[in-house]
């Protein structure tokens, strides 16, 4: 399988993310093999389920969380693939597993042209939202957990983005 083209460095396209309005300062970027991925991602943890992750070509990836007020989370991954579809592919499943809930619906921000994402019907302090792109190679994903706003998920994303935009062939 070819390595990916895009030539980044995740935890370093993390590290540089500004901490959103009404989160906690974060320096906690860290890197991640195919099974942690598959654990945050899709809430797996088996040996089984990591080496799908590994068959379709994970290169490498990072994560980031901040914490806020009342159970308040934003976790952003961004990982590495051998292709464009595949990227897109991995992101567009977290999505549907979080549209699998009867309380969200499909969401594709107006900001972010081919974004994929999932955010809750009705806002609450359970709220789930999920922001998807990929960019060449590089899965990009945005969760908030709580009261977070559609503001807040836009403008990580973009933030997250732009890095790998300037990187990607």
């Amino acid at each position: 399988m070819s390595p990916p083209q895009t030539e980044i460095d995740p935890a370093g396209v993390l590290e540089i993310l500004p901490t959103p309005p009404g989160l906690d300062q974060s320096n906690d970027v860290t890197k991640v093999d195919a099974a942690k991925l598959q654990t945050i991602l899709a809430g797996v943890t088996s040996a089984e389920a990591a080496k799908v992750y590994e068959d379709i070509g994970f290169h490498d990836g990072a994560i980031r969380t901040w914490s806020g007020p009342d159970g308040t989370r934003l976790l952003v991954t961004i990982s590495r693939w051998p292709d464009r579809q595949t990227a897109t592919n991995v992101g567009g499943g977290v999505v549907n597993r979080i549209l699998d809930t009867t309380s969200t619906a499909a969401w594709t921000p107006k900001e972010l042209p081919g974004a994929r994402g999932a955010r809750p019907r009705t806002p609450g302090p359970a709220a789930v939202r999920v922001l998807s792109l990929a960019v060449a190679d590089v899965s990009l994903l945005v969760r908030g957990e709580g009261s977070l706003t559609d503001q807040i998920m836009i403008r990580t994303m973009d933030l997250l983005a732009r890095p790998v935009r300037a990187a990607a062939p």
